[in-house]
C-alpha cells in the first residue's frame, strides 16, 4: 500500500525536500530560514513568496506522472 507525503522532509541541515504544501506554507519557510525554493512545478505552483526574499528557480515542467523532461 502507497502512503501519502504531504509537507517536507528534512535531508540535512538547510536542506529539505517538500511539495506543494511545503511551498506554500510561509510559516514553514520562515521557522526553517528558508531563502531558496526550486519549483519543479511551475505550470501549476506558483512562486508566491518573493516579497519574502525567498529567491525562485522554475521549471515549468508539468505535474504528471507522465513528465520526463
Amino acid at each position: 500500500m502507497a502512503s501519502e507525503f504531504f509537507g517536507a522532509a528534512k535531508l540535512k541541515d538547510g536542506l529539505f525536500v517538500g511539495d506543494e504544501h511545503a511551498g506554500k506554507d510561509l510559516d514553514f519557510i520562515q521557522v526553517n530560514k528558508i531563502t531558496h525554493i526550486v519549483n519543479c512545478a511551475g505550470k501549476q505552483v506558483h512562486n508566491q513568496f518573493s516579497e519574502y526574499n525567498v529567491q525562485y528557480l522554475t521549471y515549468y515542467w508539468s505535474d504528471t506522472n507522465e513528465q520526463v523532461d
